[in-house]
């Protein structure tokens, strides 16, 4: 499992980060504080993470992100 922090100003961003990462097959959250909503899931990203800083969790290890990390590498703060 790895995470990073990201955030999210326009909910364009929102639709554009959830597209990308429903590309992978891995399983991904997105926290804050104790919500938790899945990563891939546009309602829930918007409803947690608009206009702030939340921390994305990814269940795979660092090596395999890399990819991901390029494609949503403007998100990451």
């Amino acid at each position: 499992m790895t995470s990073m922090l990201v955030r999210f100003e326009q909910p364009n961003q929102v639709v554009d980060f959830v597209n990308t990462i429903s590309r992978f097959d891995y399983d991904a959250d997105i926290k804050y504080g104790r919500q938790i909503v899945d990563a891939k899931s546009i309602l829930g990203v918007l409803y947690l993470a608009i206009s702030r800083t939340v921390e994305l969790v990814l269940h795979i290890d660092e090596d395999g992100c890399g990819d991901l990390r390029k494609k949503i590498a403007k998100f990451i703060v």
